[in-house]
């Protein structure tokens, strides 16, 4: 899913088609069968991924009217559950991965399940982890689909940003303006603040919006990996290399390429990226024939480059290859003008999402969300706002609310409760974090993605905060 940032995602409505959000849960199940139900959860739960259950399509087409999920499955245990398949398929987006489950269906039903449009089978008779494994891996490969198609299908909607600080109103327009050349642009800022929403914007309003937009994340992937999804490869190139493959210079097609976190990249991987932004050239792994890197480069980092050249973790052509125009985005807490216009999107979004009713805030509530530090910016507002909508029954959520969600996630004791009535925000936050740190066993990794913050982020809060000091 893309970064909520700045810019939270708001669907143009002047735009043909279909519009979904593009974030939502990355599985939709159609599921009547409690074996196949006890399974695939067993499986969601290990791979910790979300998930979306509908007992039929009827109930399940009304969300894919709306939102893009990474994949939709279906459950087929007879011939009549089959039709779910055709009917869902019309109903959802074109670029929607559609797989049937089942967990001992008749090669009969394989068959048809596959004619009705399902792209594959899923059998629930391997183990739990397994058919985690499988779906973690459908869903990388339907998302570096869909980005690959960005652009060429009119039900896609274009992505606007949300935005009322002068600041930011300053960085968009800015972008607009270099959007028309080709120049390389820069883009740097802490994690969550915005900078794939950014680079998608500047895409649209470029000559290239009509072509392909496609992103990596550069700190993602080892160095091998990283090099074969940026330049392909040929049959033969390493172990495993089956057949011939496009990189995403190829992929791209005329288009932009996104290179997101380039900070992380190895020295080595430097070096190959300087050579197609000075020669727009590149071969594939394996290969001889020298191809045509036709496509714009954008590039983003948390990093500041220019203390990672001083430091020499970072080559300083490349920086200045990268560095034609510099766009620095704030963090949420220098920009509290944002909160109020992203709380309601993200209100009113999830809301829809999660079938409740919509929540507005109080004045009181959006100055006390002000207060806070956002380490994780407007994704931790996102989650954050995800979790008051859940757990609070009030039209209107009132500053009492959000204190009340974070002593209740804090610790459930009166002493405590009675503690945090007159704690400051850092010291409730140290509370919060503490604690989900502690029931997730240390594991930073699960810490995060609970809080909503990457593990960077995580990493600077506990120092910041003195947490286990």
């Amino acid at each position: 899913m893309p970064d909520p940032s700045i810019g939270a995602e708001r669907i143009d409505r002047r735009v043909p088609g279909r519009c979904r959000s593009v974030r939502a849960h990355d599985l939709v199940i159609v599921n009547r069968d409690p074996e196949v139900k006890i399974f695939l959860e067993k499986a969601i739960r290990i791979g910790e991924l979300s998930g979306k259950w509908f007992e039929n399509a009827t109930e399940a087409s009304g969300y894919l009217e709306v939102f893009m999920p990474g994949l939709l499955l279906v459950s087929v245990e007879c011939a009549g559950q089959v039709e779910d398949i055709g009917e869902l398929r019309g109903r959802a987006a074109p670029g929607l991965s559609v797989m049937a489950v089942g967990v001992d269906p008749s090669r009969d039903l394989v068959v048809k399940a596959m004619a009705a449009g399902a792209h594959d089978f899923l059998f629930a008779e391997s183990s739990a982890a397994e058919l985690s494994d499988k779906l973690a891996k459908l869903l990388c490969i339907a998302a570096r689909a869909r980005s690959v198609g960005e652009g060429k299908s009119p039900g896609l909607e274009r992505v606007e940003l949300i935005c009322e600080s002068d600041r930011m109103k300053k960085i968009i327009s800015l972008g607009e303006r270099v959007a028309a050349s080709d120049a390389t642009i820069l883009i740097q800022g802490e994690s969550g603040t915005g900078k794939e929403v950014l680079a998608r914007h500047i895409h649209q309003n470029s000559r290239r919006a009509g072509k392909n937009f496609v992103a990596i994340n550069c700190g993602a992937l080892p160095e091998s990996l990283l090099e074969s999804e940026l330049f392909g490869h040929e049959r033969g190139a390493f172990t495993g290399a089956h057949g011939r493959r496009q990189g995403l210079f190829e992929m791209a097609g005329g288009g932009t390429v996104f290179l997101d976190e380039v900070g992380e990249m190895t020295p080595a991987m430097q070096v190959k990226v300087l050579r197609v932004l000075q020669s727009r050239e590149f071969r594939r792994l394996g290969g001889t024939k020298l191809l045509e890197a036709d496509v714009r480069i954008l590039a983003a980092s948390n990093k500041d480059l220019r203390s990672e050249v001083r430091e020499g973790r970072f080559r300083i052509d490349l920086f200045y290859r990268l560095n034609v125009v510099t766009l620095e985005l704030p963090p949420l807490r220098e920009r509290c003008s944002d909160i109020p216009g992203l709380v309601a999107h993200f209100s009113r979004r999830l809301a829809v999402e999660m079938d409740l009713e919509e929540r507005e805030f109080s004045p009181r509530a959006l100055e006390t969300l002000a207060g806070l530090q956002w380490e994780g910016n407007v994704r931790e507002l996102e989650n954050l706002v995800e979790r008051l909508l859940l757990l609070c029954d009030r039209r209107v959520i009132s500053t009492v609310d959000i204190t009340e969600h974070l002593q209740q996630e804090i610790s459930r004791s009166p002493e405590e409760t009675t503690a945090l009535s007159s704690a400051s925000l850092d010291e409730v936050k140290r509370a919060h974090v503490s604690r989900v740190l502690h029931a997730n066993g240390g594991n930073k990794m699960k810490t995060a993605r609970q809080l909503g913050i990457n593990v960077k982020t995580l990493y600077n809060l506990i120092r910041r905060l003195g947490i286990g000091s």
